[in-house]
């Protein structure tokens, strides 16, 4: 499908964020926040839609509208992949821009029921320059406090105290898809004890399919969510992801539903 046009202030005039950082440009001499100081907090993100932030969850018109005319439980559940695309994009355009979000969850990420086609990144009150000058910040635990953002989503970077990476950001992305899709997660009813759930997560770290499993319970896998969560598994912490690859992997699930990236999204 053809990507949508990116709306917002262009990557080259930058946004200045409350921290005195320019998001999008260089830091402003002697007004950006140093990396050990914590994250910039910027109101909002050049290119990234936003606007009065909807509730998440209200149904966007009927099932069979986004699904080829099928209906039911697991027609709704592979239309919610539709959430991946737009996501993938917005944070490929942070990355680019030297940032990561930092705090990827359910929570964050909204659907205007009004214009279901627009999903909405928020929440960046962890926002992290992992590339200052284009240089990667090493891979160091406990170099801060453990366990910062969303404990159910975030990735072990962030339990292990690491600055986050790209990785971070897509790891966490993986894990709401798996609780959009089944509800939950195997860590869920571990909440809010940190150390548990991070143990799950290395646990199912290079299982994925058990990982899968234990999420869906009685129902069907989804083959397509496996490959994504395999390769953002795998990602090494300063690796570049393949963007691309992250959501046409979940082509053949669209495709069974008659479903077109970018298509509305039903709840």
């Amino acid at each position: 499908g053809v990507r949508p046009e990116r709306r917002g202030p262009s990557a080259e005039k930058g946004l200045a964020g409350p921290t005195g950082t320019e998001l999008g440009g260089r830091p402003r001499p002697g007004g950006s926040r140093g990396l050990g100081e914590g994250p910039a907090c910027p109101d909002r993100w050049p290119g990234v839609p936003w606007g009065d932030r909807p509730r998440r969850g209200v149904r966007a018109g009927p099932a069979g509208a986004t699904t080829g005319g099928r209906t039911g439980p697991a027609a709704a559940r592979v239309s919610r992949l539709l959430l991946l695309f737009p996501q993938v994009d917005a944070l490929e355009f942070i990355h680019e821009n030297e940032y990561v979000h930092g705090n990827i969850s359910a929570e964050n990420i909204f659907v205007n029921p009004d214009t279901p086609g627009q999903v909405t990144l928020a929440g960046y009150s962890f926002v992290f320059r992992y590339c200052p000058g284009g240089k990667h910040v090493p891979c160091v635990e406990k170099k801060r406090d453990p366990h910062q953002g969303t404990l159910e989503f975030i990735s072990l970077d962030l339990h292990r105290g690491t600055d986050p990476s790209r990785r971070s950001d897509l790891q966490a992305l993986g894990y709401c898809l798996l609780k959009w899709l089944y509800g939950a997660l195997p860590w869920t009813g571990q909440l809010p004890d940190a150390q548990a759930v991070m143990g799950q997560k290395e646990r199912f770290l290079y299982n994925v399919a058990e990982l899968v499993r234990r999420s869906c319970g009685q129902r069907k896998p989804s083959e397509a969510l496996k490959a994504f969560l395999k390769a953002v598994m795998a990602l090494q912490y300063e690796e570049k992801p393949d963007y691309r690859m992250l959501q046409t992997v979940l082509a053949p699930a669209l495709e069974q539903y008659h479903l077109m990236p970018y298509s509305p999204i039903s709840f």
